[in-house]
């Protein structure tokens, strides 16, 4: 336009306006509008995996240990198979009965409904009052002042592991 000299009686050059662009860029809106957008990230399959029959030959019946744990006093449910060494780990609200029922029984089911029966749980002395109301899998409570030590293990692990990772942040949490 300034070019072509369409606007009458403009005093703005095109030197003024090569000026305005060195200054203050290209115009922002009109780079907005014409931006093309960026592929979003594909998302992923929640099919569940096939598991080789061969490996299912072997793990048909298993024992569970559970525990929980605390990071920042937020308390987990962990669980780990023993056979595969294949652990779970939930966020819970609270310690109270109903809620240690109803995160053992939940794990109990996902591995009923891939074919594994769990014949038994095994727990510290924390997991007593649910010990009548698990059902079929016998819950055995190791006695006071002992631990599962498998399952310590695990959460000893899951802690370092995941203070690793937060120290490794390249900013504060």
């Amino acid at each position: 336009m300034i070019l072509n000299n369409t606007l009458h009686n403009s005093t703005v050059t095109v030197a003024d306006i090569r000026r305005a662009h060195d200054v203050f860029g290209p115009a922002v809106p009109s780079l907005q509008g014409k931006t093309k957008q960026r592929i979003p990230e594909p998302v992923e399959s929640t099919i569940l995996a096939r598991i080789p029959a061969s490996l299912f030959k072997n793990i048909r019946h298993a024992t569970l240990s559970i525990d929980f744990m605390f990071v920042n006093s937020v308390p987990f449910h962990v669980s780990k198979m023993r056979r595969i060494e294949f652990g779970t780990i939930k966020a819970v609200d609270n310690l109270s009965t109903s809620t240690m029922l109803r995160c053992t029984k939940s794990i109990i089911q996902k591995y009923q409904s891939r074919g594994i029966t769990i014949d038994e749980v095994m727990s510290n002395n924390q997991f007593t009052p649910i010990a009548d109301e698990i059902g079929p899998p016998l819950l055995n409570i190791c006695a006071p002042n002992e631990h599962v030590g498998d399952i310590e293990v695990f959460v000893r692990t899951l802690k370092e592991r995941s203070h690793c990772i937060h120290s490794a942040l390249p900013y504060g949490l």
